[in-house]
């Protein structure tokens, strides 16, 4: 189970179903929780870098949480995005989100459909810190390169 929540090295992750969420660079560390900024944006994940160094983020669409509107949880990443694409993968639904960078989400038909998600349509994008993998920033390929 380590290996899916917590995968040795970006390639594994990939393989592990984890997708590239940005490149960014870490701006504090207190306690292995991170902030780093990306596309003008905060984004928050547990890791063991140092402020000033260039980090790649991956995660797994099914850890990301989709709401109507920013609710008050423990959720620490919240993006305003768009709906850019739904693919229907047997019984989930794979949303394709751009929130100033590129994020993928799994929910049910059940979900999407409550959700009234359709492309064009604005919705709140939730990734908890520990769902958050973090990886040296200089590598020359990330995951979103082999797509």
């Amino acid at each position: 189970e380590e290996i899916s929540t917590r995968p040795a090295t970006p390639e594994v992750s990939g393989l592990m179903g984890h997708e590239a969420l940005v490149e960014g660079e870490v701006v504090s560390s207190e306690n292995g929780l991170l902030e780093i900024v990306a596309h003008r944006q905060k984004i928050f994940a547990f890791g063991q870098h140092q402020p000033g160094e260039k980090v790649v983020l991956t995660f797994r669409p099914e850890e990301v949480i989709l709401a109507r509107q920013q609710p008050a949880t423990s959720v620490r990443n919240w993006f305003l995005a768009e709906v850019k694409e739904l693919r229907t993968l047997d019984r989930m639904i794979l949303v394709s989100l751009d929130c100033g960078f590129s994020l993928k989400a799994f929910v049910s038909r059940a979900s999407a459909d409550e959700l009234e998600l359709q492309p064009g349509k604005k919705i709140w994008a939730g990734i908890k810190a520990s769902a958050l993998s973090t990886w040296p920033g200089s590598q020359e390929e990330t995951i979103s390169d082999r797509e």
